[in-house]
């Protein structure tokens, strides 16, 4: 709406453009009358070709501006200026909750997250005791003040566009992605319409993710509406499993399967939260079971395999450098037995089918290893068959 910019809309001088969606674009002004800065949200002509929406655009907001509570951004003008349709709503300074969700990929801290999730719950709850429906709950949708304290906007204003998904996809791109899948078949919404999209948000502010992701808004829609509803363990493996169940309930396919009320919800998701988490170090360490004792098998067979190599390289140079040694005695394996016989220094000697040998036994911390000589010429030394099955 560039001919707004730099003038005035009635009595609000306008500052900026902050924001512009398929609906609406959105200033910030300024109210000299009371010396505030305000939001004022000028919807799009498009949305009001029919010469009749001007009053049902009237007495909708009249309906909404009546909302008072704590969580709910209050609205406190609404009219028209030449052809243009505006709301004029309080300005929060601290963005919105889409930006805090960017600003954590992996997810928020699960305290702030619980808080958030309960006042935006009470304030969903209250406009239904209302019988007045969102329709377009999302986080771009939850504004908060300088200190983090969400406020739902735009009650009610997407029933100006609800069942006019053709209109541009400029529209649908971000609101798809909260869409119940009864809106998806019929276009229809109902207050567990807007439960499901507030059990979207959940799994966003724990995980930093959508659920249902796509290339086009109608590949959403269609998530939302055949895909199976996702594992959240799979992002967020530190959760209790309790929480699973929340979600799968929240998101169910079938809006009476949902949780009646918003409040129900975030009731189920606390007492989930209470529940006994996974212990990461347990199930670190019996992962790692398999690795440890790999290693520790590659380890004492490491030494088996340094034991013999010192054996046989002091073999063979005692066998060089002895003339006695080198006339190759009665027995072959003698002059290896004499050199590792040990104190005793009566070496037996194992043919064949390896035995035990005195002769030949060593202790590596406490553990016996069996050194057997089938043949003087390395690398023919070799362990006995025990030993094997005790490393493996």
């Amino acid at each position: 709406m560039p001919h707004l910019s730099g003038k005035s809309l009635g009595q609000y001088q306008i500052i900026e453009s902050i924001g512009k969606g398929g609906m609406a674009e959105i200033f910030r002004v300024y109210q000299p009358s009371v010396k505030r800065e305000v939001v004022v949200k000028v919807l799009s002509p498009t949305l009001h070709n029919d010469p009749s929406f001007a009053q049902q655009f009237t007495q909708e907001v009249d309906v909404i501006a009546h909302l008072q509570h704590p969580q709910i951004i209050p609205v406190y003008d609404f009219g028209q200026h030449d052809e243009d349709l505006y709301i004029v709503m309080a300005y929060m300074r601290g963005g919105t909750l889409a930006d805090r969700i960017d600003q954590s990929p992996q997810g928020l801290p699960d305290e702030e997250t619980l808080r958030m999730i309960d006042l935006i719950a009470n304030g969903l709850d209250y406009a239904h005791s209302k019988d007045i429906l969102h329709r377009d709950l999302k986080p771009n949708n939850i504004l908060l003040d300088e200190q983090n304290n969400p406020y739902i906007a735009d009650f009610g204003l997407a029933k100006f566009t609800e069942g006019k998904l053709e209109l541009t996809n400029t529209m649908m791109t971000g609101t798809a992605a909260y869409m119940a899948p009864e809106i998806a078949q019929s276009g229809k919404s109902t207050k567990r319409s807007d439960t499901y999209a507030l059990g979207i948000i959940l799994f966003e502010m724990l995980t930093g993710k959508q659920p249902y992701q796509g290339k086009t808004p109608y590949k959403v829609l269609s998530a939302h509406v055949h895909a199976p509803i996702p594992k959240i363990h799979e992002l967020r493996p530190d959760l209790p499993e309790a929480v699973q169940s929340v979600i799968d309930k929240a998101l169910a396919k079938e809006p009476q399967a949902r949780f009646a009320t918003a409040k129900e919800m975030t009731a189920a998701w606390r007492l989930a939260m209470n529940s006994p988490r996974p212990t990461p170090a347990l199930e670190e360490l019996e992962k790692a079971r398999p690795q440890l004792a790999l290693k520790v098998t590659r380890g004492y067979l490491a030494v088996a395999v340094v034991v013999l190599a010192l054996v046989g390289v002091f073999a063979v140079s005692r066998f060089n450098q002895n003339p006695r040694l080198a006339a190759q005695p009665e027995n072959p394996t003698q002059h290896i037995a004499e050199l590792v016989a040990g104190t005793s220094g009566h070496p037996q000697w194992t043919f064949g089918c390896l035995g035990s040998s005195d002769a030949a036994l060593l202790d590596l911390d406490c553990r016996e290893v069996r050194v057997a000589v089938e043949n003087r010429i390395l690398p023919y030394n070799y362990l006995d068959s025990c030993v094997l099955a005790f490393f493996a």
